[in-house]
């Protein structure tokens, strides 16, 4: 009876190399268009953005201020740089995303990664006032 079917693994195997293949080209032009945002500074990016400078989504100027020094964004430089920070610093705020003075100043956007994050702004010296959750 083992004899009656046909062999499908190599059907099976090439079907997902071309999904793979799909997927990766996909990923490798959402990327692509996602840097050229970056790189152009659109405040299209993230609801977020619309309020903030263009400073805050990317910064051409070579001696523009350290915090606003994100790397490249065709090398996926934003990546880098947001793996940088620490938990404590996300929670205290990012700096150079700023509303005022090109991104440097006032309502600084702060990241809060798990529920009890406002039980830790809470307890600790850090409030919660004039600041943005993400």
């Amino acid at each position: 009876m083992s004899g009656n079917y046909a062999d499908t693994s190599k059907a099976t195997f090439r079907s997902i190399g071309v999904n793979t293949a799909i997927g990766a080209v996909s990923l490798g032009i959402t990327l692509f268009l996602f840097a050229v945002a970056v790189r152009c500074r659109s405040t299209n990016i993230a609801p977020r953005c619309e309020a903030r400078p263009r400073n805050t989504i990317y910064n051409p100027d070579s001696n523009c201020d350290p915090s606003q020094k994100r790397g490249n964004p065709f090398l996926l430089g934003w990546v880098w740089w947001v793996l940088s920070f620490s938990y404590a610093e996300l929670i205290q705020g990012i700096p150079g995303t700023g509303t005022r003075e090109g991104g440097l100043k006032v309502v600084i956007v702060f990241v809060l990664l798990n529920k009890n994050a406002h039980d830790i702004l809470c307890n600790n010296k850090y409030s919660m006032h004039g600041r943005i959750r993400i």
